[in-house]
């Protein structure tokens, strides 16, 4: 199965599609087949409004300034990104469960589609606060002093009126590169936090207070039936960027309910918050081909420790994007495309080595707790790579040590004539 072309309108989504179908009363989420009410076609069609707005006049600006400025050479995290997880979500799912999604099924999964990044956005004032010299931004790093002496360093010499024309240039280039890869490392660990979403949505209420015509009403538009969903949507968006098996936690507040329930009442309908985050968490690994290069990739190429005296514009993400199209088939997935460097065609089979881990440890969650619930997905799960080398021959080596030789070598004769001697010298380096 090919995924058909990304819509380009948010009502152009398959979800929102059947959504607005209950509206009309033209379809039904309940498993008999039952018509849908007057007053619950109303809900759906008050719902399909407010994700519409909410996406169109918020989210999707929001998104588009995560790679305006920090993470612009980063993978796209724009409303693109958004609009193409929602449509996996449908695409990925099991037909026989998608026609009986529940209107705040819906709501969840558009909804966390465009929120689960919106925190990587920094306003300039945010910016120059993750920048400053005693932010906590320098604890989160590897060889932190080392390359915040280097950072200010770079600072010091911009201040230097002697250095000007092409060296000057050179300079500013070099920090603003450095700022953007500092930038998108921090901000990648912190954007999917309680606290991180609190704030973006706290943000999004004044500027409804503000411009209410403009600006809509974030309570409203998370929530159906007169039910707030938004406590909910936070988590399961925050669940996106941990393991597979918090989908199987224990709510946090009450140790006797689930984290994410199969049944969870929202207004006159419910919603399986379960179904909900693994479609998020998996929707947003395979949104992995041209339109998108995966976070490896800058990673697998960004110097280690980051040296801020690297030229970090080659990992610029359009250059090495590699991988022209995947379908999904009945025994695996298949990523296929051309790649001129050994460099990236490795990331990206260690990249389908990851989606691989990720649709099994959340197939896994679907069967980890007696109550078992039917895998929704259309997903194997093997992944495989079909990469048509130019230039050069990837074989994928690697190397291992053999553990029963080095036990052997450490507690045979081939150190020691006597194994007490090796005793005796472990007792008196540790004294």
């Amino acid at each position: 199965m090919r995924i058909p072309e990304t819509p380009k309108d948010v009502k152009q989504l398959d979800l929102m599609k059947l959504l607005d179908a209950y509206a009309d009363g033209k379809a039904s989420w309940f498993s008999d087949g039952s018509a849908i009410g007057p007053d619950m076609q109303q809900a759906c069609r008050t719902l399909h409004t407010n994700l519409t707005d909410l996406v169109n006049q918020v989210f999707a600006f929001v998104l588009d300034r995560v790679n305006a400025r920090e993470m612009d050479m980063f993978t796209m995290h724009d409303r693109r990104h958004g609009m193409k997880v929602a449509h996996l979500m449908w695409h990925i799912m099991a037909p026989e469960r998608r026609k009986f999604l529940s209107p705040p099924e819906i709501g969840l999964l558009v909804l966390s589609a465009y929120l689960h990044d919106a925190g990587m956005a920094l306003t300039r004032a945010e910016r120059e606060g993750r920048l400053a010299t005693d932010s906590d931004l320098w604890l989160n790093l590897e060889n932190a002093e080392e390359t915040k002496q280097a950072f200010l360093k770079l600072q010091s010499r911009l201040k230097d009126p002697d250095i000007t024309g092409g060296p000057r240039k050179r300079i500013e280039q070099e920090l603003q590169q450095a700022e953007e890869a500092l930038l998108t490392t921090d901000t990648r660990q912190r954007h999917a936090t309680p606290e991180r979403y609190r704030e973006l949505l706290e943000l999004l209420a004044a500027f409804h207070s503000a411009d209410q015509v403009r600006v809509p009403d974030i309570e409203r538009a998370m929530s159906f039936d007169g039910d707030s969903f938004k406590v909910k949507l936070v988590d399961v968006c925050m669940s996106h960027n941990e393991s597979a098996e918090a989908l199987v936690e224990s709510d946090r507040e009450n140790f006797q309910l689930r984290r994410f329930p199969r049944v969870y009442p929202v207004g006159q309908a419910n919603a399986d918050l379960q179904l909900v985050a693994a479609a998020l968490r998996l929707a947003d690994i395979l949104d992995f081909d041209r339109e998108r290069t995966p976070p490896l990739l800058f990673h697998y190429l960004l110097p280690g420790g980051l040296s801020v005296g690297e030229s970090i514009s080659k990992l610029e993400w359009s250059k090495h994007l590699a991988i022209s199209n995947w379908e999904i088939n009945e025994a695996d997935i298949v990523f296929r495309g051309r790649c001129t460097s050994h460099i990236v065609h490795h990331a990206i089979v260690q990249f389908c080595k990851q989606i691989e881990f990720e649709i099994s440890s959340t197939h896994a969650s679907f069967t980890a707790l007696e109550e078992q619930g039917t895998w929704p997905f259309i997903l194997p799960k093997t992944v495989k790579t079909q990469i048509h080398e130019e230039g050069y021959h990837y074989v994928p080596y690697s190397f291992e040590l053999d553990d029963g030789r080095i036990y052997r070598l450490l507690m045979g004769g081939a150190i020691y004539d006597d194994p007490l001697v090796a005793v005796r010298e472990t007792h008196s380096k540790r004294r």
